[in-house]
């Protein structure tokens, strides 16, 4: 046995072909996060904010946009692109 190898007792070690159940809680999440990773989703809660006339103080607005630049930054790396089927070449005899 290697030194780096530690012993775990059997009522720890899972049975073979175990899955893990999802819970409740990570079902629900999974849309509601895929909504908030979508651009036009922050472009609407902004809107939304705007339109019920949120105000925020001038010494905020530095903070608040850095943070949003941030949070986009973030879901844009995150997200996958869109696959682009490839186009077929005609070619004219």
């Amino acid at each position: 046995m290697s030194k780096f190898q530690t012993i775990q007792p059997d009522f720890l070690k899972r049975p073979k072909g175990y899955k893990p159940k999802t819970t409740l809680v990570k079902k629900a999440m999974k849309p509601i996060l895929a909504k908030l990773a979508e651009p036009s989703t922050v472009r609407g809660i902004l809107a939304l904010a705007a339109a019920l006339g949120v105000t925020i103080e001038p010494a905020y607005h530095e903070h608040i946009i850095a943070a949003f630049l941030a949070l986009v930054g973030i879901i844009n790396v995150w997200r996958s692109e869109p696959k682009i089927p490839k186009a077929e070449v005609i070619e004219n005899d």
